[in-house]
């Protein structure tokens, strides 16, 4: 069996209810209802919602053998935006006026394609 790939909004939201229930709980609440978790039951600073859309198959991998964090194509974007330049500046040099007019044609981009990420374009 291979590890299921999950966001890091769904890692953290699991890591967060394991400090409530076992795995053999968290397996037996998934499977129990469409939509269990909710975020009105937990603290509103957790989305635990994200872990809906998960099949009972994936939180048992995830719980038992482990996850690979993917990221989301906003989660690649913040990344580029915050990261890019400032990791791949060899062998040209990136002057802050540079930097300014790349996060600003991010921005734009996210205008145009009526994305709204935290972030970037809030």
């Amino acid at each position: 069996m291979k590890k299921v790939k999950i966001t890091e909004e769904q890692r953290d939201a699991l890591m967060y209810v394991a400090q409530t229930y076992n795995c053999e709980e968290i397996v037996k609440k998934h499977s129990s209802m469409q939509n269990f978790w909710i975020n009105a039951k937990w603290d509103k600073q957790m989305n635990v919602e994200s872990l809906n859309p998960l099949s009972v198959d994936e939180v048992i991998r995830a719980l038992y053998i482990g996850f690979d964090v993917i990221k989301t194509p906003s989660e690649k974007l913040i990344d580029c935006y915050t990261n890019y330049l400032d990791h791949f500046q060899s062998p040209y040099k990136f002057n802050e006026d540079e930097k300014r007019g790349f996060r600003l044609g991010v921005s734009v981009a996210c205008f145009v394609l009526d994305e709204k990420i935290k972030g970037i374009a809030d």
